[in-house]
């Protein structure tokens, strides 16, 4: 076993969406999970490490899976290591913060991005059901799917993405 063996550099995703009604004012976490953090991060890591500012994580991008309303909303299919994309993007914006976080010992970096109710509503209601964090350039670093959530008028939704180093 060589010295590049012995590293740990297999970087952790978490994702929670936090859903508030907009009248109510009563949120709830509607998903809470691991994510995939794929293969490119590596390199987009070290590009960034490097100086390039780039490759620095500045967007989150929302996607539909092509999924329609009327079809199955909650089978999709899980991110693949070399995803690059996502399959049908609906909304991208920049992260609206981020901050430094440590979770059990391993420092990380938690981005944030709010949807308040009057954006991602789509024709009335927008199927969100794939995010990706992505840098400044346009590479991929982490990608979740999901059963879809129905975005409209009457909700709020947060997105915190945890990676983990």
């Amino acid at each position: 076993m060589n010295f590049l063996d012995t590293l740990n550099l297999n970087p952790k995703g978490f994702v929670t969406v936090v859903q508030t009604d907009v009248k109510t004012g009563k949120a709830a976490i509607v998903l809470q999970e691991n994510n995939l953090v794929v293969s490119n991060f590596r390199s987009v890591l070290r590009d960034a490490l490097f100086g390039d500012s780039n490759k620095l994580p500045t967007t989150i991008k929302l996607g539909d899976l092509n999924m329609v309303l009327t079809g199955n909303l909650v089978s999709v299919t899980p991110p693949a290591m070399g995803d690059l994309a996502l399959v049908h993007e609906v909304y991208s914006a920049a992260v609206t913060s981020k901050t430094k976080v440590t979770v059990t010992d391993r420092p990380g970096i938690e981005f944030i991005l709010d949807i308040s109710e009057s954006q991602v509503n789509g024709s009335g209601n927008q199927i969100i059901s794939e995010m990706g964090l992505f840098t400044s350039s346009g590479d991929l670093i982490a990608r979740k799917t999901f059963p879809a959530l129905i975005k409209n008028s009457s909700v709020i939704l947060s997105f915190r993405w945890k990676i983990l180093f």
